[in-house]
């Protein structure tokens, strides 16, 4: 039976004391939620585009050779110096490797449980005070109630795995942006060698040239030479005046290239170390492309990266199976929420399902992809490095020799003009052809190291071999 309610004085509101308490305990309450909870205070952290400006400004002066050695003198830039301060410096990946950060974060949010709730519901206040006119303690008390949503078997560990994917993609995708860089730094360093060794045979060529339109201008004023003879060596000089200039052009470009790359100023000058820095004085003979490709499906960071991909939409199919339970919440009472609009999350499922085939499939045709890409790279160097060894071994010795004697003729003025002429137009043309058949075999070097996952470093002249590939499995 209810009891009767107190006796209260005339005008004054019903239920005034219990209310006064029930508010003091609420309030109370919340100070003590409050005050037991560790809060972080916002901090804002505004971005100034000129000081960026400035900052990257300060960083022109680095010197990516690292400095003078012990005599004093500073060598020539490496290719793999170039590589591994880009890789440092690149503001892209600075950008890239904070993202990090994020993943490492979701994946302790991804471990976490479920918050209780805690909630009042004044609907039993409200319909004592609407039907009866008065409002007991019971009543207050009885309007709180608590609750705790329970995880589904299995579901916080493929949330876990989830994010545990989402974190190795992004430490793959930061290794897979480095490798890039060096390829891309290795490419461009040696484009920038690649040009420099054709500047500097172009001017020995204009020096002769010039000597040479020199020699049959005097010819012409004694009448040792015809005009025609004299006018042609004058043509011939202009053509390699002309050559020079452009390739002044191209070295200004690919210098820029390389230092956008490695993140210094446009105008900023450094030598370049020996090309045979690359592959040593003589080329290395061809790998064998199982024993590349068994290395590069291991090591390669774009096919780590796909793996982890897979590895995500696997833990992604998991959670969703575990979705199609029903949810149970427990507290001060219990609740069930039974998935049946969701058609017990059946199209989730097969999405997931679909997700992760898709996935399959395209990390199936990236390996296909790079074992053509191997097998392309290792013919292209083979190729490259036989006309580079012939044009060695036949071509530069009688390229040497010709300009000997070509000099020496020239003293002793024993040569005719057109004989003088034809030398140098050949020598002109040996000596670039050397020179791009040097060049190009290192770049395709470079592209079966690239080809293989490895970053240039100290031992990037290095192949495996199929016994290593066999042993590491």
């Amino acid at each position: 039976m209810r009891s009767e309610p107190p006796v209260r004085s005339a005008g004054s509101p019903p239920s005034a004391v219990p209310r006064v308490g029930v508010r003091r305990r609420l309030g109370l309450g919340a100070l003590i939620l409050l005050g037991g909870c560790g809060t972080i205070q916002y901090a804002p952290e505004p971005v100034d585009l000129t000081t960026v400006l400035r900052e990257l400004r300060s960083q022109d002066e680095a010197d990516p050779r690292g400095g003078p050695d012990q005599s004093g003198a500073t060598a020539g830039l490496t290719m793999e110096q170039a590589a591994a301060f880009a890789v440092a410096r690149n503001s892209q990946l600075v950008a890239l490797r904070a993202e990090i950060g994020v993943s490492r974060a979701r994946l302790v949010e991804a471990g976490l449980l479920p918050d209780p709730s805690f909630g009042w519901d004044a609907m039993d206040v409200l319909t004592d005070q609407w039907l009866n006119g008065d409002v007991e303690k019971a009543d207050w008390v009885g309007g709180f109630g608590l609750s705790w949503r329970v995880p589904r078997p299995g579901e916080i560990s493929a949330q876990e795995a989830i994010a545990q994917a989402e974190l190795g993609q992004t430490e793959w995708a930061v290794v897979r942006s480095e490798w890039m860089l060096a390829q891309d730094v290795a490419t461009a360093w040696i484009e920038l060698a690649s040009v420099r060794s054709r500047l500097e045979a172009t001017r020995d060529l204009l020096a002769l040239g010039r000597r040479t339109a020199s020699v049959l201008e005097r010819a012409r004023a004694a009448s040792a030479a015809t005009g025609i003879e004299a006018n042609l060596a004058a043509l011939d000089v202009a053509d390699l005046e002309l050559d020079g200039l452009g390739l002044e052009d191209e070295e200004i470009q690919a210098r820029q290239r390389l230092n956008a790359l490695l993140g210094l100023a446009p105008d900023a000058e450094y030598s370049l170390a020996s090309w045979t820095a690359i592959v040593g004085e003589e080329l290395p003979e061809p790998p064998e492309p199982h024993a590349i490709v068994d290395a590069a499906v291991k090591q390669r960071p774009d096919l780590a990266e796909l793996q982890q991909r897979y590895e995500g939409a696997e833990a992604e199919l998991r959670l969703e199976v575990a979705r199609q339970y029903p949810e149970l919440s427990i507290g001060t009472g219990i609740e069930i929420t039974l998935p049946l609009l969701s058609r017990w999350n059946r199209p989730a499922i097969d999405r997931a399902f679909a997700m992760r085939e898709a996935v399959r499939r395209a990390l199936e045709a990236e390996v296909a992809r790079v074992r053509a890409d191997i097998h392309a790279s290792i013919a292209a160097y083979r190729r490259a490095r036989r006309q580079s060894d012939y044009l060695t071994a036949n071509v530069e010795p009688r390229l040497a020799e010709s300009q000997r004697l070509t000099a020496a003729g020239l003293d002793a003025r024993e040569l005719g003009a057109l004989e003088v002429l034809l030398t140098q137009r050949q020598i002109s043309n040996a000596r670039m052809r050397a020179l791009s058949a040097r060049f190009e075999a290192a770049s395709s070097w470079v592209r079966v190291l690239a080809a293989s996952g490895r970053l240039f470093g100290s031992d990037g002249r290095q192949m495996p071999d199929a016994q290593d590939a066999e042993g590491s499995e």
